[in-house]
This record gives C-alpha cells, structure tokens and sequence, in this order.
C-alpha cells in the first residue's frame, strides 16, 4: 500500500471504484488504482512500499497504478511531480504520463506534464530512460539533464539537454 505521508491546502482522493473525489488530511491510506489531486498553493508526499517517495505539486492529478515487489507504476496526468526511489535488484519503479513512460532505477527526478500532455523530464541522481508511448523513440538521461516529451509525437527522437541552472534537485 501507500501513504499519503504529508498534505498541505486541499488534497483530494478518488478511491478505485468510487465516484466522487473526497477531501484527506495525512496521514491517509491508499492503494493500486486511487488518484489523488491537489489544488492551488496545496502539495502531497506520498510514501509507497518497497522504497519510493513522491511529492505532488499544486494543481497535479495523479494515480497509483500497481504496488508489488517486483514493480511499483504510477501515471501522472498533469501537474509536478518529484520522486526519490531507491535502487534494489530486481524492483522497477515507472511513471506514465498522457505522452511517456519512464522506466527508473534508483534515482531522484520530477516531471511536470503540461495540460496539453507534454511532459518535461529533469534527472537530479541515477539514471532513467523515456520513451515516447506513441512512437519507437526512448532517451536515457545522465543525472543533470532533461528532455521534453512534446504533444505531438517527434519526427526524430528528442535529444536530452542540460539541465537549466534555476532547476534544483528538490530536497
């Protein structure tokens, strides 16, 4: 399972199954297929079993896709997102949004996935590679570089960038 650890303004969750988004406070529990979305100026860190944290920006929406051992998957559908996942033999850790899918291994990232779906990428520690779910393309990334996934998928694979350097490691 996973726990929303910490929250700040109004964080709400749709529980699997259920019809309406309710307003939580931490701590609070969830599992596989909850989604979970702040508003303005609010923010959630969730903790999953087996080795990950993640931190919700304001006005992001995003789901709890599996939790097991061998593999913990979430998606987020827009909004900021940062993530520290340990590194462990044999676990995977993936993050989809409406245009990539990033598989991690031990790493500290965000993403930000832009309403129109595009989704920019940032690598602070580890390594990740992305692949655009529309085409054959993937990139991995070197800690301190990014790449942008656009709405529309590219005609050639994006290449990573450096990092700007107002982009920090979130702490």
């Amino acid at each position: 399972t996973a726990k929303l650890f910490k929250s700040k303004g109004t964080v709400e969750v749709l529980k699997k199954g259920a019809a309406d988004w309710a307003a939580v406070k931490a701590p609070y529990m969830l599992d596989a297929g909850d989604q979970v979305r702040t508003a303005k100026k609010s923010r959630a860190e969730i903790y999953m079993k087996y080795g990950s944290k993640i931190r919700l920006e304001a006005e992001t929406t995003f789901e709890i896709g599996k939790i097991a051992p061998e593999e913990n998957a979430v998606s987020v559908m827009k909004g900021k997102m940062q993530a520290w996942i340990r590194k462990f033999a044999g676990r995977a850790f993936a993050v989809r949004t409406p245009a990539a899918v990033c598989a991690v291994r031990g790493t500290v990232f965000g993403v930000e996935v832009a309403e129109s779906g595009a989704a920019t990428w940032d690598l602070f520690a580890g390594a990740i590679q992305v692949a655009d779910t529309r085409t054959n393309y993937s990139v991995d990334l070197a800690p301190g570089q990014r790449v942008v996934i656009a709405e529309a998928p590219p005609a050639v694979p994006p290449a990573p960038e450096p990092l700007p350097p107002a982009v920090k490691p979130p702490s």
